[in-house]
């Protein structure tokens, strides 16, 4: 796919619409969050223990009396998990004010309720200390922690430390403060906030992590900083950090206007860099991986990120972070800012042989670490309310991921994307994907699979690939760092495209429906041929008809969308001139339409 270079003039030729468009919406105010944490990690006990330092500004045009903020992993603990006696998440959560005197604390299942002395006005700040610890659990556990560690046969450990710190709930101008808990399925909400982190962790443990690192110097070896140096050289980084003797490293951080800060301590981690040129400066990408995953990590981690960042920095928008980094750990993949883990590995060595890996294992790692990149466009730049909208963010990483993959090979094994790969989930019954994630039959297929496709049908029949993708380039522009809902990105399309598409968008996510058209009658009238298709599913689609004549002749018909807009009784009239007799009519030849039931598509006389 050629890189859209034309999207600056794109968006000049849609300044005046954009600015009108905005100059009629309410007024946009997000909060102002900086966090300064210090957080030591117990890799024997597998613990956390911390103390943050929390600003926080009111922009909003209403005063609070309390600071929600959210702990997810106490779900697990309310599940009663333990380890080794210890039971998951944190035992207390303790608030101070700036004088340190201790505030109320109110434990709602994962949320906590911090009572502010006196109510925090408009245009004020405030701030809070706050003092926790964190019990993690395996992330193989069968409750799918997104946090969590991983050990080895050989004592080795890796601990994933993802939703670690108390974060501050999303405080926006739809809902206040969102105050649905986190049940394990359903994301999150949260507001862009600053972060200066501190970690102390052994010596023998190396740290991954999101934002930028300002001490390198103090934990890196004199080997690791020449290496990480070096552009665009695909290189290994020796683990060792600067001391392998017992005792403590400090790790220190830092990241302006970032979604989540997230990292990974590992004392067996292979690491790769590389350092690349994209259109807005350098970019390193890093990959850590245990050794027992090098099989398939080491000949395709790295180049499926530098593949995704280059792809995308291309095609949609300038590549949003500096770092990025995966690290594979088992369990579920989740994205964060800068930031994802990936739970695919493949095969084992059985006794220091090279194993056997199938295609599906090869494409589950490339495809994983492809989907959970793309996440740096939406939430993690264009933020969102994950947990009411979790369609919204998936569909979008689930059909550009469908782009990058067929772009990495035209045969790639893409698990979702392709209107054909919907029709067993649409066979079905299924939940709507405008529906709570933790209300679902199914995440996978409502959040993931029938959005994917639904873009997939927009761009290609309706609106046009390149057109979508110039749409959301501008979208991102105008949203960058701001808070943002579902029906905002739909009314920006049907704002800058020909077609109406409300119902399009009602259809395919604010409903369960599915397609299924079906050539309801063939007739010869004096004026030609006339043929009714019938929308029995419920979704209207563009669609192409082949008709064969008795002669042999084929003819082809073009449906477009917008021909629906006009029926009310869900039935189409197509029209021929010829009074040839017909031997066969078919709709969706190419099955580019999610059609649920092929059958009824094919129309043959009777006396065949």
């Amino acid at each position: 796919m050629k890189s859209i270079n034309y999207l600056i003039m794109f968006g000049i030729l849609f300044g005046l619409s954009n600015r009108a468009f905005a100059e009629s919406q309410p007024a946009y105010w997000q909060q102002d969050v900086d966090y300064n944490i210090t957080a030591t990690l117990d890799p024997n006990n597998k613990r956390l223990s911390g103390v943050a330092t929390v600003e926080y500004t009111n922009n909003s045009n209403q005063p609070l009396d309390k600071l929600v903020f959210e702990l997810p992993q106490q779900l697990y603990r309310q599940l009663n998990i333990s380890y080794q006696g210890r039971k998951a998440g944190s035992s207390e959560l303790l608030a101070f004010d700036k004088n340190e005197q201790q505030l109320p604390v109110n434990e709602r299942a994962t949320l906590f309720d911090v009572k502010l002395a006196q109510p925090l006005l408009p245009n004020a700040s405030t701030k809070i200390k706050l003092k926790w610890q964190l019990q993690f659990i395996p992330r193989n556990h069968t409750s799918s922690p997104r946090g969590g560690f991983e050990s080895f046969n050989d004592g080795s450990l890796i601990i994933g430390a993802s939703e670690w710190y108390p974060r501050i709930l999303a405080f926006d101008h739809q809902l206040g403060w969102d105050n649905l808990p986190f049940k394990g399925k359903g994301e999150f909400h949260q507001e862009f906030s600053s972060y200066t982190i501190t970690l102390k962790v052994p010596n023998d443990f190396i740290v991954a992590a999101s934002g930028e690192l300002l001490n390198s110097t103090q934990v890196f070896t004199d080997e690791q900083s020449t290496l990480l140096q070096r552009q665009n050289v695909k290189q290994q980084i020796p683990t060792l950090t600067s001391e392998t003797t017992k005792g403590y490293k400090s790790w220190r951080f830092k990241a302006e206007q970032q979604r989540d800060f997230t990292f990974a301590i590992g004392n067996n981690l292979v690491w790769e860099s590389k350092t690349i040129q994209l259109s807005k400066g350098l970019t390193q990408l890093n990959v850590f991986y245990p050794n027992n995953g090098r099989w398939l990590w080491q000949k395709y981690g790295l180049d499926a990120i530098e593949h995704s960042v280059k792809f995308l920095d291309a095609n949609l928008a300038p590549f949003p972070v500096k770092h990025m980094t995966l690290v594979n750990i088992a369990g579920i993949g989740m994205e964060y800012s800068g930031f994802t883990f990936v739970g695919f590995r493949g095969p084992d060595s059985i006794d220091g042989r090279k194993p056997i890996f199938s295609r599906t294992q090869k494409y589950d790692v490339i495809g994983g670490t492809i989907h959970e990149v793309t996440h740096n466009y939406f939430p993690m730049l264009v933020n969102s309310n994950e947990r009411r909208e979790g369609f919204y963010d998936e569909g979008l990483a689930s059909y550009l991921s469908y782009l990058i993959e067929q772009a990495w090979s035209p045969d790639f094994q893409s698990f979702y994307g392709a209107p054909k790969s919907v029709i067993p989930v649409m066979q079905s019954p299924f939940s709507r994907p405008a529906e709570l994630a933790d209300k679902l039959r199914s995440k996978l297929d409502s959040h993931y699979h029938v959005p994917a496709a639904a873009w997939n049908i927009l761009a290609k029949q309706i609106i046009g690939e390149q057109t979508l993708l110039t749409l959301l380039n501008q979208f991102i522009v105008q949203n960058s760092h701001k808070r943002t809902y579902f029906s905002d990105l739909t009314k920006f399309i049907n704002q800058h495209t020909k077609v109406e598409l409300s119902e399009f968008f009602d259809d395919w996510f604010y409903s369960n429906q599915h397609v299924d058209l079906t050539v309801k009658s063939v007739s010869t009238k004096s004026t030609g041929l006339e043929i009714i298709v019938e929308n029995i599913g419920g979704i209207e689609m563009p669609f192409d008809v082949v008709i064969v004549l008795e002669n042999g002749e084929i003819k082809r018909l073009t449906v477009p969308y917008s021909d629906w807009q006009a029926q009310f009784d869900g039935k189409l009239l197509l029209s021929l001139q010829t009074q040839l007799a017909v031997l066969k009519v078919e709709v969706d030849p190419s099955q580019q339409s999610a059609d649920i039931n092929r059958d009824n598509n094919v129309w043959l006389p009777t006396f065949q």
